[in-house]
């Protein structure tokens, strides 16, 4: 006869209860009738030799699961220590994972862990610099380099871009100047 299948490997302690009360009631002189284990089995759904287990328990006075507590696997790093690791360094450093990693001493995989906890959050900035006129000369020499084009050609496009190009105010002048949208 077999028993149908549990929906978890552990016994609650609840059902560890129950059944040591069913034994209970079932004993006659402290000891259990022939029979007994089984039938015990039988009406809660699990193996004879687990109720077997469950009743030597509880004649020692211990019912609770001697794995709480004990169950995972331990952390090399507490949260709180994962926390103030980060924290110790500077902006600059932590611009990607490889960056913290190497300056925290925490492994890039610790890292990713926290970044999915929420222990700690991502931003980017979209902020692009804009180009300079140094930046842009040198991308023109470079394009020039490589293109077949005459000096002339390269002068001539070098004037139109530099009369069509009004001078931009600075960005926190403009902004101290807008006018309120209203009526």
């Amino acid at each position: 006869m077999s028993t149908p299948p549990r929906s978890s490997r552990e016994l609650t302690e609840e059902t560890k209860l129950d059944v040591s009360i069913a034994l209970q009631a079932l004993a006659r002189l402290g000891k259990l009738p022939r029979g007994t284990i089984n039938l015990v089995a039988t009406r809660f759904g699990i193996d004879r030799s687990t109720v077997r287990k469950v009743w030597r328990c509880y004649q020692q006075g211990s019912m609770k699961s001697r794995k709480k507590g004990r169950v995972c696997r331990k952390h090399r790093h507490k949260i709180q220590e994962t926390i103030a690791m980060i924290r110790e360094v500077p902006q600059g450093q932590r611009t990607t994972m490889r960056d913290l990693s190497l300056a925290t001493g925490l492994s890039i995989s610790t890292l990713s862990r926290a970044l999915h906890k929420g222990i700690m959050t991502r931003r980017s900035s979209r902020l692009k610099p804009l180009l300079t006129d140094a930046n842009k000369n040198q991308r023109m020499d470079f394009c020039s380099s490589h293109a077949v084009l005459t000096e002339d050609d390269v002068a001539a496009y070098r004037s139109t871009v530099t009369e069509s190009v009004a001078p931009v105010d600075d960005p926190a002048t403009v902004a101290e100047y807008r006018v309120p949208p209203g009526p």
